[in-house]
């Protein structure tokens, strides 16, 4: 770009810079020097996304006007691409450590799962709470006494008796209906004072960088809602290196976070928490 010494003002437009970085992309920075007087005036005019006066030494100063993106014609008067075309994407696949309860086992579950539907679909709620109960119980070190059927504590018939809560009690009550190997283990876990574990969890972020005046806001929509991998993937230009790793299973979208970076920039960062399940009764459907 040629030296341009304007006809209004004693200020003259000095070589830009042109930067590009991954979370910015192409920006020109047009510097003008004159007097600290004159440029002030002169600012408005030309204009930018961005401006900052610097003080060169004791007489000129020096203004940096940042533009969008790198010029698409040169001469006195450069254009320069539209905010939009300067919108940048970074797509990340993170690992976080998530806690949950040891009832949460997939093979507690099924075990669970199983006495809850003995004789059908949600037909032993009861023998499942109690199951859950009498073992937090046991391992706590409570004793009383509960009534039961003659032949077993847990999900069988017969006459009611009162009897004292005890582990073999409740072993001889899951003989034949549950796994007693998986029971007992759970139990074992109980006693040690084991309530939760730790499992590695993904995250995928999408942040998006633009200048100001760009056509980017935060998307609100189907907050806290579980989206399917097969939904996610057809969201959005993933890269393929992350594309091609995510698991199956299910993405629960978080509220989007709005942050502005510097004075001519700001970013929307949005983030999907991965779980191999959840509860439909708490957050409905998957997407």
């Amino acid at each position: 770009m040629p030296l341009l010494i304007t006809a209004s003002s004693g200020y003259r437009e000095i070589a830009p810079v042109l930067e590009d970085s991954v979370d910015r992309g192409k920006q020109t920075v047009r510097r003008y020097r004159g007097l600290y007087s004159e440029l002030l005036a002169a600012a408005v005019g030309i204009g930018g996304i961005n401006q900052r006066l610097e003080q060169e030494d004791d007489v000129w100063w020096v203004l940096n006007a940042t533009f969008a993106g790198w010029p698409d014609s040169a001469g006195d008067s450069p254009t320069y691409p539209s905010p939009d075309s300067q919108i940048v994407h970074l797509w990340s696949l993170q690992g976080s450590k998530l806690a949950k309860s040891i009832w949460e086992l997939p093979q507690v579950k099924t075990e669970m799962e199983r006495l809850r539907d003995l004789r059908g679909p949600y037909s032993n709620m009861t023998g499942m709470a109690n199951l859950r109960s009498d073992l937090t119980a046991l391992a706590r070190g409570d004793v009383y006494k509960i009534t039961a059927p003659e032949d077993a504590e847990h999900g069988a018939t017969g006459a009611p008796r009162t009897t004292w809560l005890t582990w073999e009690g409740v072993l001889s009550g899951i003989q034949g209906t549950l796994d007693v190997g998986v029971i007992t283990e759970l139990f074992s876990s109980l006693c040690s004072g084991v309530e939760n574990y730790t499992v590695d969890a993904f995250v995928l972020r999408r942040r998006s960088v633009a200048p100001n005046g760009a056509n980017l806001a935060p998307v609100f929509d189907n907050t806290n809602r579980a989206h399917r991998t097969t939904s996610i993937l057809g969201y959005d230009a993933i890269p393929t290196i992350i594309r091609s790793r995510l698991p199956d299973g299910y993405w629960m979208k978080g509220a989007p976070v709005v942050d502005q970076t510097d004075a001519s920039r700001f970013e929307v960062v949005q983030d999907w928490t991965w779980a191999e399940d959840y509860d439909r009764f708490v957050y409905g459907q998957p997407l």
